[in-house]
């Protein structure tokens, strides 16, 4: 339908198939299989926010994303008015980001495309990355890499270091001010991988963490409600053990 330029209708079966979907979930009594009936739904979400991408709506497809992302950790907490979370203005993002004086980086991995939302003080700005497949791929590697590797640095395993970096943070890089925060809200696979190990390439290629702060989240309504709260640092001390093997 929405090859078929009925944009409009395409958008209202969108819609109708996500309402069913949470419909459906919120009738199921066992926690354990709303959270797998929800999983098995992520696709028709991921369709929705290509959909979104594909006519100019980023910042809808960003709304998406995290109401997609809310109420998965919505079951998983028990916390029921996560699953009200209305969609967040614009300009609300970058008080966010304004807020706790960082960027915020928003990760969506699809099965066709995937999407890095870089949100500043200033701007929101989104970029399209490989496929989830592509991705996990790499972090699969990756991770075993610094799992055997004493120093990734000095192996042949670098190079996927620096290959995540050009894929996942590079595209964004010059909206990070230097030795500033970044916080990350991953997503799929990315939850598993040590942003911090990332190789920053270069005339003397390191590690990512000796360029900025670094903070993981889990969502953006959640990031938001608990900002008035201490903030916890990502422990940086990952990177001197790995030194010392």
């Amino acid at each position: 339908m929405d090859g078929q330029g009925r944009i409009v209708e395409a958008e209202k079966q969108y819609l109708k198939a996500i309402s069913t979907i949470e419909q459906a979930r919120q009738s199921i009594n066992h926690e354990e299989l709303r959270l797998s009936f929800l999983s098995s739904g992520i696709a028709i979400y991921g369709e929705y926010i290509d959909f979104l991408m594909r006519h100019g709506r980023p910042i809808d497809a960003l709304n998406e994303a995290e109401l997609s992302r809310a109420r998965t950790l919505a079951e998983g907490l028990s916390s029921g008015p996560v699953l009200a979370a209305r969609p967040i203005p614009n300009a609300r993002f970058q008080q966010i980001a304004q807020r706790l004086r960082a960027t915020i980086f928003v990760y969506w991995l699809g099965e066709k495309h995937s999407y890095l939302w870089a949100v500043t003080p200033a701007k929101t700005t989104y970029f399209t990355l490989p496929s989830s497949s592509e991705i996990d791929a790499q972090v699969k590697v990756y991770t075993q890499a610094i799992v055997d590797s004493k120093d990734i640095l000095t192996t042949g395993d670098r190079q996927t270091g620096e290959k995540l970096y050009a894929t996942l943070i590079a595209p964004a890089q010059k909206l990070i001010p230097a030795n500033s925060r970044v916080i990350l809200l991953p997503d799929g696979s990315l939850y598993g991988l040590n942003f911090e190990t990332l190789i920053a390439p270069g005339l003397q290629p390191h590690y990512w963490i000796e360029d900025v702060t670094l903070t993981t989240g889990s969502s953006l309504t959640l990031l938001t409600s608990r900002a008035n709260r201490p903030r916890r640092r990502t422990r940086t001390f990952y990177l001197s053990e790995i030194r010392k093997k």
